[in-house]
């Protein structure tokens, strides 16, 4: 597959950058200073993702976005983000798969409130999982024909190993391991989302990811 990978010098990014390009798929790294991977011999664009145009995203099989506005940056830029990819996209037979946090979760069964307003979240991730949660709403109500939001568990773990095995949840609930801990590592999140890149199992669907 071509994939184009945006925000592929962050954390997430370059994970999936790797994994990506290790199973053989043609890669374009969206980043606007370029990326570290020192061993990715694929195509750089050094470009904004607000500044994408329907030629730049020509002949792309998946788009997969790990963009995320920082925590001094307005939280509605996390909408926004997603918003211009729905425009971007339109009709065009391109898979659509974004990163969305774990407070964009139901909070429990009841589905009556997200993860992001109970008293537990932290303060400093409040707006912009509820501009994710907006967006959400917004890739529901677009026209867009496949679409994944891909959500980790509570706790996302950058230095958790990679264990190679997860489960997926897709009734919007947070889901717990073996041990009752709502935990998947940032290597595992990386690979289950360029397996769903590859099946398209969970089409316009909000997921969860979460070790096994």
């Amino acid at each position: 597959m071509k994939m184009m990978i945006i925000g592929a010098n962050g954390k997430l990014g370059r994970l999936l950058v790797d994994k990506a390009s290790g199973r053989g798929h043609e890669v374009i790294a969206l980043s606007p200073n370029g990326v570290d991977n020192t061993d990715f011999s694929g195509k750089v664009m050094k470009k904004s993702l607000f500044d994408l145009t329907e030629d730049d995203i020509t002949g792309i099989d998946a788009l997969l976005s790990a963009f995320g506005g920082g925590f001094k940056a307005d939280p509605s830029i996390n909408r926004q983000a997603v918003d211009h990819l729905i425009n971007l996209i339109g009709n065009k037979n391109i898979r659509l798969l974004t990163v969305g946090g774990a407070g964009t979760l139901w909070a429990d069964s009841s589905h009556t409130k997200r993860v992001w307003q109970t008293a537990e979240h932290p303060d400093f991730l409040r707006g912009i999982s509820e501009n994710l949660s907006l967006a959400l709403e917004d890739l529901k109500k677009s026209e867009l024909k496949d679409w994944t939001f891909l959500c980790p568990s509570l706790l996302f773990d950058y230095e958790g190993e990679e264990l190679g095995a997860w489960n997926i949840g897709d009734d919007g609930e947070p889901l717990t391991n073996t041990n009752g801990v709502s935990r998947i590592s940032y290597r595992d999140f990386a690979a289950a989302m360029i397996s769903e890149a590859e099946c398209g199992a969970h089409k316009n669907r909000q997921i969860t990811i979460c070790e096994v």
